[in-house]
């Protein structure tokens, strides 16, 4: 099963970035349930991070440098710190539960602070669709449904998708609803008549349809 990947692609001699981004894992991941006991630990991460904080301004900014002393100190406490952020890095996606889906592992990586590798071509099967709902606007009869989604989980992009296939129902059950349309961009306008109506979208790739999504209940009175 694919996973999710961090990356720190933050060379140890950018020393600001190294820095900020030891600010954003502490930040990020100091108390966070999702990760309990880290390691490197967080109390260490904040000390490297302090160490790069001051070696920086010992260093000075451009045109009013430090000496070359304070040059090499800011080098090794910026390797230090790239060091142990790539090392945390690795035990946050080592901590991960394996038998959860990619998109469920990548919403836990993502509030360590660490940026995620771009997933790529999604060659599985689609997650659900994300923010599926129903569209109010004045341009709208008051008999049209328009329902609107965002591309799922693990999506490099739209294209990705083959087409989302909208299924409707009287009734709250997916299981006896009906394929009404097939569409390729993330919206649909409907026009059931009076009554109230449950949707779903499944979207679908090359490995066929991919996880329908939560129900949407829009009433025509």
């Amino acid at each position: 099963m694919k996973k999710p990947i961090i990356v720190t692609k933050t060379k140890w001699y950018e020393f600001e970035k190294v820095r900020n981004l030891g600010l954003s894992v502490y930040d990020s991941m100091n108390l966070n349930n999702n990760f309990i006991n880290p390691q490197p630990s967080m109390a260490i991460i904040m000390a490297s991070t302090d160490d790069v904080t001051e070696a920086l301004g010992k260093w000075g900014p451009v045109g009013n440098r430090g000496s070359h002393q304070d040059y090499v100190v800011l080098q090794l406490k910026s390797k230090t710190l790239h060091m142990r952020l790539t090392q945390l890095g690795a035990w946050c996606m080592s901590s991960l539960d394996v038998g959860l889906s990619y998109a469920d592992q990548a919403a836990i990586l993502v509030t360590s602070g660490f940026p995620l590798k771009n997933p790529g071509a999604h060659v599985g099967k689609l997650e659900m669709v994300q923010g599926f709902h129903r569209v109010f606007a004045g341009n709208l009869n008051e008999w049209d449904i328009k329902l609107k989604w965002s591309k799922p989980l693990g999506v490099a992009t739209i294209t990705n998708v083959k087409s989302y296939i909208i299924y409707r129902n009287t009734t709250n059950s997916f299981s006896t609803s009906s394929v009404i349309a097939a569409v390729p961009n993330t919206t649909y306008i409907d026009v059931p008549g009076t009554g109230s109506w449950f949707y779903w979208v499944v979207p679908v790739n090359n490995m066929g349809n991919g996880v329908p999504s939560q129900a949407v209940i829009a009433k025509i009175l």
